[in-house]
């Protein structure tokens, strides 16, 4: 969604059909180069945040997030 990958559905509306998630989990994905050590190292930090739909059907992330996501 929004170019990010989905991790968990935290939250559906279920008065419509077919459900809509309203409160997601994902990832922000990022890496960097040390050229130094290690090479190319990726990493990721998962965010919880709100799903806003237009009337339209298209669904986007409310930002900014709710709160970063913590196991």
């Amino acid at each position: 969604m929004d170019s990010l990958p989905v991790v968990d559905v935290l939250e559906w509306d279920d008065s419509v059909t077919p459900r809509r998630p309203t409160r997601e989990q994902t990832a922000l994905i990022g890496a960097d180069y040390d050229a130094s050590m290690h090479g190319w190292r990726a990493h990721a930090d998962n965010r919880t945040c709100r799903v806003a739909w237009t009337d339209e059907g298209t669904a986007s992330l409310v930002v900014p997030w709710d709160e970063p996501f913590q196991a």
